[in-house]
């Protein structure tokens, strides 16, 4: 069931990391990484209204989504220049795309949630990033 509409959903979701799967997206990698990054925000740091505004989201930096241990100077050299170059309209874009697809949702006023789609398949991420689970149905309690 649904946290945000109520509705009850079913699905498949593909469990093998292989190199098959790695081609079923049609998302680009900054893509992924803005979404990934969007998860991050309505989840570890949306003080559990499970939600980030949409002008939150927009203004997330993927130059911050880089993690490699270096030095501030060192891992500015590794970013790359796609995530540089990701601009504010190529987000909405993105941003659109999620919501169409179901891997984020949209209120009217303007706030974004997790979609159906990454409820479903992101299930282990949520148990290895500690995200209490509900009491009733043992799922991912993202909006508390």
């Amino acid at each position: 069931m649904d946290q945000y509409d109520g509705n009850i959903y079913y699905g498949i979701v593909n469990n093998v990391s292989d190199e098959q799967s790695k081609l079923g997206t049609k998302y680009s990698v900054p893509q992924i990484v803005f979404y990934k990054a969007i998860i991050e925000a309505i989840v570890l740091n949306g003080m559990n209204q499970g939600y980030i505004t949409s002008i939150e989201a927009l203004n997330i930096r993927l130059e911050n989504q880089v993690q490699d241990g270096q030095a501030p100077q060192d891992s500015q050299s590794r970013i790359p220049v796609a995530f540089k170059s990701f601009t504010i309209s190529q987000k909405e874009k993105t941003l659109g795309e999620l919501i169409r697809d179901q891997w984020l949702s949209s209120t009217s006023d303007g706030k974004i949630g997790l979609g159906v789609r990454s409820f479903l398949d992101l299930r282990s991420w949520f148990l290895n990033n500690e995200v209490v689970p509900c009491h009733v149905c043992n799922e991912a309690a993202i909006k508390v």
